[in-house]
This record gives structure tokens, C-alpha cells and sequence, in this order.
């Protein structure tokens, strides 16, 4: 009787957390309060979209550099393959990961906005996302998380 009345407080307690709601994060306000923003050159094809669409894909101007601009955003981009056997693992680890044709490719995104604090630039802003290969051939994670920023920087879907 006691273990079976222990195991339902301790299955309860454990389910509680679940039931509960989590807070709805709601975005930095000093967001919105950005006008001129600068694309950092990071070197990859996620920062050159960006930089070439800002102003079509956000309510945000293009600073010609950091100096004149009330933010910087930078866009983190890996391109990742996943379930490759390791040339250095054994033949039983290798078969225990199949390979799944069209599958392999993970592309990783984030998108960081850093506002203008005085003299130096404090994170305000940024969001994730890892999509496969069909995923990304759809709509791209830039195109997808710049929607997100847009949402919360300039009050438009």
C-alpha cells in the first residue's frame, strides 16, 4: 500500500511540470527601437543572402558599417552530415548508423542581433533552427528566422 501510494505521488510529481504551461518568451523591447542595422560579413551564403534582401525581408535600413548602424546581425551558418559511417569506427558501429539517402544534410542557422549600448553592442536578439536537406530546400533557415525577427522587430508577420 505504502509503495503503491508512493509511486503515485512520485508519477504525479513527475507529471506536473508537463501539465504546466510554460511563459509565452515575449521579445527584448529595444528591438523595436532599431532603425539602421549593419549584416556582419561572416564569410557564408546565409550572411550574403541577408545582406542582399534586408530591406525587402525586414523594416530595417542597411548601415554601410557598424559605426552607423543601431545594430549588427550576424548569421551563423554550418552546413553538417549526419549518419555517415566514420572511416575510424568499427564495422559494427558503422551498420548500427544507417545511411538514409537524402537525409544526410543538416543545416544549422542562427541569427544574432546585437543593439547598440553607448559605445558597444550587447545581444538582444536571437533564435535557432536545424532543418534537413528537404527541409532547406523548401524555405531556407535565414529566410525562416528573419521572418521570426521581423514578427518581433517590426510588428509584421
Amino acid at each position: 500500500m505504502k509503495s503503491t501510494a508512493l509511486t503515485l505521488l512520485v508519477s504525479l510529481t513527475l507529471a506536473c511540470p508537463a501539465l504546466i504551461r510554460g511563459k509565452e518568451k515575449k521579445a527584448d523591447p529595444r528591438i523595436k527601437q532599431i532603425h539602421t542595422v549593419f549584416v556582419k560579413e561572416e564569410h557564408n551564403v546565409a550572411s550574403d543572402a541577408l545582406r542582399a534582401n534586408l530591406e525587402k525581408w525586414t523594416c530595417f535600413k542597411a548601415a554601410p558599417n557598424h559605426a552607423n548602424a543601431d545594430a549588427v546581425i550576424s548569421v551563423l551558418w554550418m552546413k553538417d552530415s549526419r549518419n555517415t559511417p566514420d572511416v575510424a569506427s568499427s564495422v559494427q558501429a558503422a551498420a548500427q548508423r544507417p545511411l538514409s539517402i537524402g537525409q544526410n544534410l543538416v543545416y544549422h542557422t542562427t541569427v544574432v542581433v546585437n543593439a547598440r549600448e553607448g559605445t558597444k553592442f550587447k545581444k538582444i536578439w536571437s533564435k535557432s533552427l536545424e532543418q534537413g536537406e528537404s527541409d532547406e530546400q523548401i524555405q531556407s533557415g535565414v529566410t525562416k528566422l528573419i521572418g521570426a525577427l521581423k514578427a518581433d522587430a517590426c510588428d509584421q508577420p
